[in-house]
């Protein structure tokens, strides 16, 4: 209805209403002093169309705004979805289906005007509101997500009620996404509330790759339902052999994580299970075991440092490799071609070497451990680390083919030069804390000059710099080269990183060496970056749990990514986000309904870096989801009520509801008031009530004489 009628003007009203007089006695002047033989009625009638047309031009000169305000009464609405998939009725489909019928019936006596039924399942279906019956119970699937698309398109919602069981097989189930509603949840709950006896292994969580003799934990997720008191024996088995075995106190509807230490003894893939005992009077024993592998790594890496002589970088690289408990260090240095100090080991030893640290290596022509040192690097593809500062050139020459940098005809100069950090998330640089700042500010060392060039496919990870200015002269250097990696660093005394004591940088030096050995070590076939599921065979609708696993070049764990996997398949495409749960592992889950062939591929980037993981793949299998789980989930239709500010009732509670929805909608109406502003001087009307006055006024004008 119309609430109120305002008209405003561009300039003041007092003008305007100054101007229309003006105008209207000018016309009635015009028309009374005028000698005319018409009769003062007729002049009457030009003297108000002539004014009446003169006073609308001047009102549209002042930009006429007619302001109309309309009251309207806002109609609540409360919508009610009702279950209709079969799960809600395998268990008494008689008993349940007749409550159904009769919580529709209720409604006849409330004011359906400001109620919407719907039936939902697979779909969302409105139900005439004036022939309410309990809906056909034909869903194969619940989507609960398709309630709350309905309820974006909704206007004026007041509550939202939903008769259900409460098992979402398909599609989101977050009840955080209700919330953004603003309005209460009621939830009605119908269907089987039974439980029956089980025991579950829901998840393992594992690092992928772990080191041959090093302890790692493997925690465990059991759930234990519809049993309470007594224990159980969870066990962690390899090839068939219990590794260990804990005892579970079990309590109803609990978690229960459960650690284990495992320590493998050798390196490869290892097939492990957790395994749960039987429980009497337990149905299904099928999720009492859950299967997994871990890569376990060869721990004690064989290290051979050889050294063209004794010297302060030699010292330092020994001890920070011997104090790390993975690595089994020797040494060799040498005093004069073929002769070595006391505590040298046998040059046989580089047969079982995995890694090779060369320090101002090779200083001696035609020395016998030269081509055996060669060897190692061409035959046996061994990786390895050089300091090359002191050695021999023209021996040096001989390397060449296998090392990340090329020798020129430049005339060498040595100098002082700090490390200008050119790759700053280089594995290699990882220190704690440390960032490339840091590292910048160790002490100088002594560089040779210019006398190397970078090979193509190499990567330049430091130059030296003086003063903050870049000299682009290389410093760090790696490359992967087929099977075979190299560091180089063209440069001496970088025992002096080690000198500057203060927290952030005291360890720089030790870890820079630690991290190279396990970069070079590290098997460029091995993947740093996976995707893994529960299972490789699910069924329509089932959870499938994504697990992630990333590692920078050295094997370290990398937990702040960000990390998404896609999936595709059967015209399905979905991008779903990873999160971070532990040591360089990443957890997500989704839900597939259609059966078939899916494809998975994962995404990593961490700090501007991008890793892709391989492409793997799971079957979907066709699957009866309404009787996989049949018990009532009262404690999904709890909380979603919770969460919304709303109630949840049992069906035995439908007078409770009703007297609810009755509070509800017992409040006063609420009003909306709608404003409509009509620009006047804008309307074609006016402007044709204006012409039409002044053609009249003319026509009679013409007809008496007057023109």
């Amino acid at each position: 209805m119309l609430e109120s009628v305002k008209i405003f003007f561009s300039e003041n009203v007092l003008f305007l209403s100054a101007g229309a007089i003006a105008l209207v006695l000018f016309t009635w002047f015009v028309y009374k002093t005028t000698e005319t033989f018409i009769s003062n009625r007729l002049k009457l009638i030009l003297i108000v169309l002539r004014s009446a047309a003169i006073i609308l031009i001047f009102l549209l000169i002042f930009e006429p705004l007619l302001n109309l305000i309309y009251k309207n009464e806002v109609i609540p609405q409360n919508l009610v979805f009702i279950d209709n998939s079969r799960s809600i009725t395998l268990k008494d489909s008689a008993g349940n289906f007749n409550s159904i019928s009769r919580f529709m019936e209720s409604f006849d006596d409330i004011d359906k005007d400001k109620f919407a039924f719907y039936s939902f399942g697979e779909e969302v279906q409105k139900i005439d509101i004036e022939n309410l019956e309990a809906p056909k119970i034909v869903g194969d699937i619940t989507n609960y997500q398709m309630i709350l698309d309905t309820l974006e398109k909704a206007q004026n919602l007041q509550s939202v009620s939903i008769l259900s069981d409460g098992i979402i097989n398909d599609g989101s189930n977050s009840v955080f996404s209700s919330e953004r509603f603003g309005i209460p949840f009621y939830t009605i709950g119908f269907g089987d509330s039974s439980i029956s006896k089980d025991i579950s292994v829901t998840k393992i969580t594992y690092n992928k790759f772990v080191y041959a003799g090093k302890s790692t934990q493997i925690n465990a997720l059991v759930k234990a339902e519809e049993i309470t008191g007594g224990t159980v024996s969870v066990k962690l088995v390899e090839d068939g052999k219990i590794v260990e075995s804990k005892i579970v106190a079990l309590v109803d509807g609990n978690l229960k994580n459960v650690l284990f230490d495992y320590t493998p003894t050798t390196a490869g893939i290892k097939k492990l299970s957790v395994v749960v005992d039987y429980v009497e009077g337990e149905e299904n024993i099928a999720n009492n075991s859950k299967y997994f592998t871990l890569n376990v790594l060869e721990s004690k890496v064989k290290i051979i440092l050889i050294g063209g002589a004794p010297s302060s970088d030699f010292a330092f690289t020994y001890r920070a490799l011997k104090s790390n408990k993975e690595f089994d260090v020797n040494r060799i240095i040498q005093i004069s071609a073929n002769s070595y100090t006391n505590n040298s080991a046998s040059i046989s030893a580089l047969d079982s070497a995995d890694v090779l640290i060369l320090i101002g290596f090779p200083k001696y022509p035609n020395a016998a451990i030269n081509k055996k040192v060669l060897n190692q690097i061409n035959n046996r593809n061994k990786p390895f680390f050089i300091l090359s500062d002191g050695s021999d050139r023209s021996e040096l020459k001989r390397y060449e083919p296998y090392l990340p940098f090329q020798l020129n005809n430049n005339r060498l100069t040595n100098m002082q030069a700090q490390l200008n950090v050119v790759d700053k998330y280089n594995p290699l640089f990882k220190s704690g804390g440390a960032d490339a700042q840091t590292w910048e500010t160790l002490p100088p060392i002594s560089v040779e000059g210019n006398g190397i060039n970078v090979k193509p496919g190499s990567s330049l990870l430091a130059s030296a710099s003086v003063r903050g200015v870049d000299l682009e002269i290389p410093l760090i250097i790696s490359r992967v080269q087929g099977l075979r990696k190299s560091i180089s660093i063209s440069a001496a005394d970088i025992w002096k990183w080690k000198m500057r004591p203060s927290s952030s940088s005291t360890m720089l030096f030790d870890n820079f060496m630690l991290n190279s050995v396990k970069w070079l070590m590290s098997d460029t076939n091995n993947e740093f970056f996976s995707i893994e599921f529960n299972n490789s065979i699910f069924y329509s609708g089932q959870t499938i749990e994504l697990i992630a696993q990333l590692y920078d070049d050295s094997f370290n764990p990398v937990s702040n990514a960000d990390v998404k996997c896609i999936i595709t398949g059967n015209d399905f495409n979905v991008e779903t986000r990873l999160i971070s749960k532990s040591s360089g592992i990443y957890e997500g889950e989704v839900k597939i309904s259609s059966p078939g062939d899916y494809f998975v591929k994962g995404i990593a980037i961490e700090n501007g870096s991008e890793k892709i993981s391989k492409t793997k793949s799971f079957k979907i299998l066709p699957q009866d989801l309404e009787s996989l789980d049949t018990r009532m989930n009262s404690a999904f239709l709890k909380h979603l009520a919770e969460v919304t500010g709303g109630k949840y009732f049992g069906k035995d509670e439908l007078n409770d509801y009703f007297e609810e929805l009755e509070k509800l909608n017992s409040v006063p109406p609420k009003f909306e008031s709608e404003a409509n502003d009509f620009q006047v001087w804008n309307e074609e009307m006016i402007l044709i009530l204006i012409v039409l006055m002044f053609s009249l006024e003319w026509f009679i004008r013409k007809r008496v004489g007057l023109l």
